[in-house]
């Protein structure tokens, strides 16, 4: 019986870190998290004493967005189940109480809402029952799987299983495989992202320089309005690609367009980041010799997604990334009444979403001009 418990217990947890990985959600460096919970505690091996359940608490802090330390303490009462003692003593009651630290490692790169994590620590046990145990510490090691479910920005529903690895010090040098399980809400207050990860008009801007492009998803190539073609196709915009094709109309003379005539970016952002990297420049220049050449030209600049993650999760990227494209050009010196971002998400498809190359079409950064 004890058995099924412990696989029940582990299967579930790893049923749940494997829910929906595609997009990411994070914890933030320099954030304090309060973990109080309820749980249960087996005995394995020859232990011959009754599972049960414990209470406890936990007060971590966030050193990086995927490391963190915690200190906790878990405790509960407990039966005997000496069967073949005296009737007398079948179910003496004791207690453990634990106190422990632990490291945690979280995986940010799957969920908006999901985070699992793995932890291992140490820390000293102490079982108390004035008949038969008498005060006994022991030093223990615990590692285990676990996972945060956010259900608001600073709120998750939180879950771990944990193996116990408890040495017994009174003589006999036992070594007990227990488990432990825990399941509470975590709260999840302060933390901050450097201020240099995007370009912002409220802020001063910090030139972020990175080695090399992203190679790890398919390139767009887009093409110039350079396009021989018969007179009796018309081009209303002159950007090399026939009306009846040119899903954006209106685009200004010069400037390069994708092979749907829409005024795209060449950008390359990092995976579920926004910030302006250091090669994106030279894409960026091009807009700002557009905007200088046509004084009264007025753009809005619009952040695209794939369909990969939640609806929420895209349509707040999508409008950081338009974000940091205006903060860069109202840097370089557009005035602010010529421009507008708007992120929308995956809702405006120019691909396919069901292909690698279809995807890399709709992640993109997109200018539509606007009187």
């Amino acid at each position: 019986m004890k058995k099924n418990y412990v696989r029940i217990l582990i299967m579930s947890v790893i049923f749940m870190i494997g829910l929906n990985s595609q997009a990411i959600s994070e914890m933030k460096p320099g954030a304090v998290s309060i973990y109080p919970f309820v749980g249960g505690y087996l005995f394995e091996g020859n232990q011959d004493w009754d599972e049960d359940a414990i209470v406890g608490g936990s007060l971590g802090y966030h050193i990086t967005k995927c490391l963190s330390v915690e200190a906790g303490y878990r405790g509960g009462y407990f039966n005997y189940e000496f069967d073949d003692i005296d009737l007398s003593i079948e179910h003496e009651d004791f207690d453990i109480q634990m106190v422990y630290l632990d490291g945690l490692y979280h995986f940010n790169t799957l969920h908006d809402k999901i985070i699992p994590y793995i932890v291992g620590g140490f820390g000293v046990m102490q079982n108390h029952d004035d008949k038969f145990i008498n005060d006994e510490e022991s030093a223990f090691f615990h590692y285990g799987v676990g996972v945060n479910y956010f259900v608001t920005d600073h709120i998750a529903i939180r879950m771990d299983v944990r193996h116990v690895l408890n040495y017994n010090n009174d003589g006999e040098n036992d070594l007990y495989n227990n488990l432990t399980g825990s399941v509470g809400i975590n709260f999840v207050f302060g933390g901050k992202t450097k201020k240099c990860e995007s370009y912002s008009y409220e802020e001063p801007i910090q030139e972020t320089i990175e080695s090399s492009p992203i190679k790890s998803e398919p390139i767009v190539k887009f093409k110039k309005a350079k396009i021989n073609k018969p007179i009796s196709m018309p081009d209303s915009d002159g950007d090399g690609i026939f009306d009846d094709k040119d899903q954006c109309p209106d685009t200004p003379s010069g400037v390069e367009v994708n092979i749907f005539g829409c005024w795209v970016i060449n950008l390359r952002f990092l995976p579920n980041e926004y910030k302006i990297l250091d090669y994106n420049s030279k894409s960026l220049d091009k807009i700002i010799a557009v905007m200088k050449n046509n004084p009264d030209l007025k753009i809005e600049i619009q952040g695209h997604t794939d369909k990969q993650g939640s609806a929420d999760y895209n349509k707040k990227l999508s409008q950081k990334r338009a974000e940091s494209v205006l903060g860069y050009l109202y840097h370089q010196g557009i005035n602010m009444n010529r421009l507008k971002a708007k992120g929308y998400g995956f809702d405006v498809p120019l691909a396919t979403n069901d292909t690698p190359e279809g995807r890399a079409i709709n992640r993109r950064v997109q200018i539509q001009p606007f009187k």
